[in-house]
């Protein structure tokens, strides 16, 4: 409650997502909405990522106001992004628990995509994602809430070369992998 109440304070309108994650630790499906979709995602390694950061701060109340706003103008078209993006989430978690990392690319693209549509994205974070797929990246998107920040690449085989790649573009990386 506490951790929530943090998020209330700096976000505006959190989703619950950080809290939950910051107070028990673990890999979650988390659904505001639907607490039936809330779980724990059992992973049998940690994928093998990359975490970009942009030379933008982004400010996640002003990207929650900003989709709420475009949202109240145009509510059928963007309750159908959100809806493709939970169905997305749900299809990525079961991906990610099998390990099948090429699925779970193409749906961190698909969803970028979706990202892009209610504005969250930059033209800076679209660079990273475009750098990190070309260097090998299975999938890549923004993480966060967007407006600047950091990305998130999906690299089987590739977390070298993303990295290098994203740090010759002049980007600070963070590479995560057991190895």
């Amino acid at each position: 409650a506490l951790a929530f109440r943090c998020e209330q304070i700096t976000h505006g309108t959190p989703s619950g997502i950080d809290n939950h994650i910051a107070t028990f630790s673990e890999p979650l499906l988390f659904s505001k909405a639907d607490s039936a979709h809330r779980r724990a995602v059992d992973l049998t390694e940690l994928p093998p990522l990359v975490i970009a950061q942009s030379s933008q701060r982004g400010s996640t109340k002003e990207m929650v106001a900003g989709v709420r706003h475009r949202h109240d103008r145009n509510k059928e078209i963007y309750q159908s992004i959100f809806d493709q993006i939970d169905n997305i989430s749900l299809a990525g978690a079961a991906a990610l628990e099998k390990r099948n990392y090429a699925e779970l690319g193409t749906l961190m693209n698909v969803c970028q995509g979706l990202l892009n549509a209610i504005e969250v994205s930059t033209p800076e974070l679209e660079r990273m994602i475009s750098v990190a797929r070309d260097a090998g990246a299975a999938g890549a998107k923004v993480t966060g809430a967007g407006g600047g920040g950091s990305i998130v690449a999906l690299c089987p085989n590739t977390v070298c070369e993303v990295s290098s790649a994203l740090e010759a573009a002049g980007f600070d990386t963070i590479p995560l992998t057991e190895n």
